[in-house]
């Protein structure tokens, strides 16, 4: 979805993903301590990123965000809100990545979930956001848990974690 939504603490920023920040996106979701924690672990090229983009932006259904860090506006990675589900004021949060050469032990991860939860409430007026995260993806599990998520569901190697907002 193309959407303005932006949102801030004090460390990071999250603001809508660009075509220019996708690639940068794509290169940490590439990144071999990074693509094994995805469903879908292939490595994605540039014209695959493209035109999933460009698929994306037309989608009323998700958002990307990029996530900066405020002290350095450095480009730390993504996150995602996905299959809006107005009906049901739910949600899916994922899709995200945190470069770990820059802001390994910051807690971004749990901040940039923090803030697309407020992004999905105030703006979207969700009640409730899940994610499904390996139950070996530790980091993404902490992250999640941190931002107060619960753990709903732990079935094939996968954990349900949500949140009622």
């Amino acid at each position: 979805m193309n959407h303005n939504f932006v949102a801030e603490n004090d460390k990071i920023r999250i603001k809508p993903m660009t075509d220019e920040e996708s690639e940068q996106y794509r290169l940490l979701r590439n990144r071999k301590d990074n693509a094994p924690f995805f469903f879908t672990s292939i490595t994605i090229t540039k014209e695959m990123q493209r035109k999933w983009f460009e698929k994306y932006l037309c989608d009323d259904s998700q958002l990307m965000f990029s996530i900066y860090e405020k002290a350095t506006d450095a480009f730390i990675g993504g996150v995602s809100i996905y299959g809006v589900n107005t009906k049901k004021g739910e949600a899916e949060v994922g899709r995200i990545i945190i470069d770990k050469e820059i802001a390994s032990g910051k807690y971004y991860g749990a901040q940039s979930i923090e803030l697309v939860s407020e992004v999905a409430k105030n703006e979207l007026g969700l009640k409730s956001l899940y994610a499904s995260i390996y139950s070996s993806n530790i980091p993404s599990l902490k992250a999640f848990r941190d931002a107060g998520y619960k753990d709903e569901e732990i079935k094939d190697n996968i954990t349900k974690v949500r949140i009622e907002l």
